[in-house]
């Protein structure tokens, strides 16, 4: 079924991975990153296929800057870094990565073909925000000893 639960998404906060001695590919892709958030600075989640989609709206890609974000990809779960490995659906997993602008359509072996929409995917980015935002800080604080933090 489309909906259940497999896929995974390693979610990092960019501003929190140490730069230095960063694998190449690695360093590159979280520079984009960092220049996508710039321009899209009420984006709370980022995902590769948004930096895809901009790069291409500027007429590039990561393999004409010569980055290989497969092997960046596959690299960053191996980091010592603060991550989050999040379980979503192969509905929500086919959005994450589709980069295409018009939207993604997902053919059945048993069912008619479904277009799943560009209204979906920005649905789903707020579902990861606001689970992000629910786990991420507990997560931290357990990574590193801390107590929260309480208003004054």
């Amino acid at each position: 079924m489309f909906d259940t639960m497999a896929q995974a998404a390693h979610a990092i906060a960019p501003p929190c991975v140490p730069r230095a001695d960063l694998p190449k590919d690695v360093g590159q892709l979280l520079g984009f990153a960092d220049l996508y958030v710039r321009e899209h600075p009420g984006q709370r989640v980022v995902w590769i296929s948004d930096i895809s989609r901009w790069l291409e709206s500027k007429d590039s890609s990561f393999l004409k800057l010569g980055i290989d974000w497969q092997n960046a990809v596959s690299t960053i779960p191996t980091l010592p870094i603060p991550a989050l490995t999040m379980t979503i659906s192969k509905r929500a997993h086919s959005l994450l990565t589709d980069s295409s602008r018009h939207g993604l359509t997902v053919r059945y072996p048993d069912a008619p073909a479904e277009r799943l929409t560009n209204k979906e995917r920005h649905a789903i980015h707020e579902a990861f925000a606001h689970q992000l935002t629910s786990d991420w800080p507990t997560y931290i604080r357990a990574r590193t000893g801390s107590a929260p933090v309480t208003g004054s």
